[in-house]
């Protein structure tokens, strides 16, 4: 079974996962009001570099030869003359 490719993730996702991060980080903080829009921020900019990251890799994935007979030819080594 191969693992499930995303291209990238929705709006509705990175949202989810913002307000996750936010609450892990007000958390963290022990719990303490009155940072919620830097906990919101910082966990927004955490979030879509993740998503940004996964979105590249995704396309250099898509992008790079899938089976042996399609990658690139290697030219061989040749030995060297003294």
């Amino acid at each position: 079974m191969e693992p499930e490719t995303r291209i990238a993730m929705t709006d509705e996702e990175i949202r989810n996962q913002v307000e996750l991060r936010a609450y892990e980080l007000y958390r963290d903080r022990g719990g303490q009001h009155g940072r919620d829009i830097d906990d919101w921020l910082q966990a927004e900019t955490e979030v879509v570099a993740e998503a940004e990251q996964q979105k590249r890799f995704s396309a250099r994935k898509q992008s790079s030869p899938t089976s042996p007979a399609e990658a690139p030819k290697k030219r061989p080594k040749t030995a060297k003359k003294n």
